[in-house]
């Protein structure tokens, strides 16, 4: 099992890419992944109020825990990012 994290433009660029892989359709590739959508993410940032303010980040983030080892993930790492840190950790 392995677990990485995908960065897309934005959600429509998430949205293409499951078009693309035929997530829908393709039965094979959902038993051999699971996808985590964790969508935007956002930073405080200092704020002169006693409100907390935040700023986007960029990218459209989604985990990804490959549970089929045979799985080659090579063809889609162009969208993996490398964290120090998760943004979100599966249970």
């Amino acid at each position: 099992m392995k677990d990485l994290t995908m960065k897309f433009k934005d959600k429509k660029a998430f949205e293409d890419f499951l078009v693309v892989i035929d997530w829908e359709g393709n039965e094979t590739l959902q038993n051999q992944i699971m996808l985590d959508v964790i969508g935007y993410t956002y930073t405080e940032v200092e704020s002169l109020s006693d409100e907390p303010t935040y700023i986007q980040n960029e990218g459209y983030y989604v985990n990804v825990r490959v549970i089929d080892d045979s799985f080659d993930f090579t063809q889609y790492s162009n969208h993996s990012v490398i964290f120090d840190q998760p943004l979100r950790e599966w249970a």
